[in-house]
């Protein structure tokens, strides 16, 4: 169960304790949990039971009712950085307009090109009017978050209003989407989609490794390495989300329109015939072999037939009224000495 990504240490250990310990296993203990009519804010964990269950039937499952809204132009938008250094020296973006896309790149020599950049991203973006940025987790909006107090006025409002045209794809997917993976990385959903990277040990640690040595040797050859990179992590992002968008409209789009997805509602109406009088269904013959000796123990041991009738038992003595004493006089006592000092004062 360790395999998968984000589940604690201290949950294994609970599963543990009640006999899981494979994911073959957690994958048959999932059961749909109804939110009530009532709350306001209704939470949407990451039930890792359906994780798992979408792996060993590797099928896509749709859990609840995620809202995936989007404007015509479309902008796929991924951040490289050194988060030690918080610096931000490449901005890739892929923009999809009325069937074009377009790639764009930015890219800062030294940390003080950064705010350049960044100015260069805003400008390009506001050309566009109403669109949709679509980005992977919370990295991008932290990075313009931490470089808002380094521009200008004018600059920094105009980072307030793209934030509001900001989609965070991994929100949807993670409470809602259920890929048969081990985790809900871009990479590891965007491979599974059918999406590959030029280099095979491509990952955000190793982009901070070749940012590292360009540093050192000023190699064009690194610095494109990097750019592509960053490119070809827009295109992941822009194939999850059409992926994402066909199955939430039950229509995918080639290539996808071979994923095999199931929403959880039939789950619940599998659950509802759960306490009606039915023969009950087993996964394995020994189990139905179990239920029907326990069912044979019950009757044994539970149920059985009187000979006679039950001895009168006798009728029960009526309780003594209880009296209570209450306080019917006033007593004073006089010291003529103090008991401490002896005085009679």
């Amino acid at each position: 169960m360790s395999l998968l990504r984000g589940i604690s240490q201290t949950e294994i250990a609970r599963l543990n304790k009640r006999g899981i310990f494979t994911i073959n296993q957690l994958s048959y203990t999932f059961r749909p949990r109804r939110v009530k009519k009532r709350a306001k804010n209704p939470a949407h964990p990451h039930y890792f039971a359906l994780q798992a269950l979408a792996i060993r039937e590797q099928k896509i499952f749709v859990h609840g009712s995620p809202n995936f809204e989007s404007k015509e132009t479309r902008i796929y938008l991924d951040i490289e950085g050194i988060p030690a250094d918080q610096s931000y020296y490449l901005i890739g973006l892929l923009v999809s307009r009325d069937g074009v896309v377009d790639q764009k790149s930015f890219w800062g020599n030294t940390e003080s090109n950064e705010v350049g950049i960044l100015m260069e991203l805003l400008d390009h973006i506001h050309q566009y009017g109403e669109c949709s940025i679509f980005h992977y987790g919370t990295y991008e909006v932290r990075a313009l978050r931490s470089m808002q107090r380094r521009l200008p006025q004018a600059y920094s409002e105009t980072i307030d209003r793209a934030l509001k045209q900001f989609v965070n794809v991994h929100s949807i997917i993670g409470p809602h989407i259920y890929f048969p993976v081990y985790s809900n990385s871009l990479k590891e959903i965007a491979r599974y989609l059918g999406h590959t990277w030029s280099d095979s040990n491509a990952s955000g640690i190793q982009a901070v490794h070749w940012r590292q040595r360009w540093k050192e040797t000023q190699a064009d050859s690194t610095r494109e390495k990097l750019t592509r990179y960053n490119m070809e992590d827009c295109i992941g992002l822009k194939i999850v989300c059409d992926a994402v968008e066909g199955i939430l409209r039950e229509q995918p789009a080639p290539p996808h329109h071979s994923l095999t997805f199931v929403h959880t509602d039939h789950f619940e109406k599998e659950a509802g015939q759960r306490g009606k009088f039915q023969k009950p269904e087993f996964a394995l013959a020994e189990f139905d072999l179990i239920n029907r000796c326990s069912y044979f123990d019950y009757q044994r041991d539970r149920m059985s037939a009187r000979s006679r009738w039950p001895a009168k038992t006798k009728a029960e003595q009526p309780r003594r009224a209880r009296f209570s004493h209450r306080n019917n006089r006033i007593v004073e006592v006089y010291a003529s000495r103090c008991p401490v000092c002896r005085s009679k004062n």
